[in-house]
């Protein structure tokens, strides 16, 4: 089977395996992380929290010693987590979905040690450290839905993650955008670039605006770059004559902050080719504002480009200029 497997990687994922091995993703993804293996670490614990850690670890002591047969389970679900966290740190911080990695030995390791808790007999075959255990797994559990006060909880005993509704107050300021947006691009076939990437105003957001009734509400909204080492050069940018930006900047990535303040500035090399169509104030402080390409860009700008990105990122020619060189070759800007 393991033949199998290994055979279907090589024969239709190839590519993948292909960037496995050439790109480096502590690079890449080092937006994403956050301090050391000790910040990174603490920030796991908080997440679960020190009451789940112990219950997990604790109980197991007890029932590796009792039972025997179920030291490979307990070592499988040790070492996949370690081992799993070792390698993600390495790269970057978990976000709040990457803890699906290691929830399905999460839940064992916890099941196992409720188990072992049920079976300590101590009053009317009745567990009280059964019980205890879990009247406070169910505290932490529904604390990330705010129901009881932080105050009430001890800093860290419980997870200090928790979960607030996901509630916008401009949603009738975002469809008017996308209706605009979409009657301009459907003039003359015109595709449409998003300068952001924050939790107000992103790609997603546009693309699911029509929710529940169209997962793809701005159908001319094309790819973008997000990050700078992983997605590189957008060539999607330089095609697209309808752009939305986020007005303040507030990516620290090249690949959006040079492109928007470039953009905000009408005074300057690459604003010039633009001109402010509307402003939509949304949430969070944020402006989306849409430009509109008045002209074709010039060989001169697009090297304008080119030169900045090359002086940022001289180490990754493929990612950058090379493919601004290939747009200059296929398009021929004057």
């Amino acid at each position: 089977m393991s033949y199998i497997l290994a055979g279907s990687l090589v024969v239709f994922f190839r590519g993948f395996i292909r960037l496995t091995f050439s790109i480096n993703y502590t690079v890449a993804y080092a937006s994403f992380s956050h301090g050391g293996y000790l910040t990174k670490l603490t920030e796991f614990v908080n997440f679960y929290g020190w009451f789940v850690i112990a219950l997990t670890i604790i109980p197991l002591i007890f029932l590796t010693i009792k039972n025997k047969r179920v030291i490979p389970i307990v070592l499988f679900c040790i070492i996949n987590v370690i081992g799993s966290c070792l390698l993600f740190f390495a790269v970057q911080s978990f976000g709040i979905h990457h803890y699906y990695i290691i929830y399905c030995p999460m839940i064992l390791l916890l099941s196992l040690s409720l188990v072992c808790l049920s079976e300590i007999t101590l009053v009317r075959n009745r567990s009280i450290a059964f019980i205890i255990a879990m009247v406070l797994f169910v505290i932490n559990t529904t604390y990330c839905y705010r129901i009881f006060p932080s105050r009430m909880l001890v800093q860290s005993f419980f997870t200090t993650s928790s979960y607030t509704p996901l509630k916008r107050s401009d949603i009738t300021e975002v469809l008017t955008m996308v209706d605009d947006v979409n009657q301009l691009a459907t003039e003359g076939d015109r595709q449409v670039y998003v300068l952001s990437n924050t939790s107000t105003l992103n790609y997603s957001i546009l693309k699911g605006s029509g929710l529940p009734y169209t997962t793809n509400n701005v159908p001319n909204l094309t790819s973008y770059s997000v990050i700078d080492i992983r997605d590189g050069f957008p060539l999607s940018f330089l095609t697209s004559d309808i752009i939305i930006v986020a007005d303040p900047v507030e990516s620290s990535q090249l690949v959006i902050k040079f492109f928007a303040e470039e953009i905000l500035n009408s005074d300057s090399e690459l604003g010039q080719f633009y001109e402010l169509y509307g402003e939509y104030k949304l949430d969070n402080g944020i402006t989306a504002k849409i430009f509109i390409k008045t002209k074709p860009l010039s060989l001169e700008c697009v090297e304008y480009m080119r030169n900045y990105f090359s002086a940022n990122f001289a180490e990754y020619p493929d990612l950058f200029s090379d493919r601004i060189d290939a747009y200059i070759a296929e398009y021929k800007p004057s």
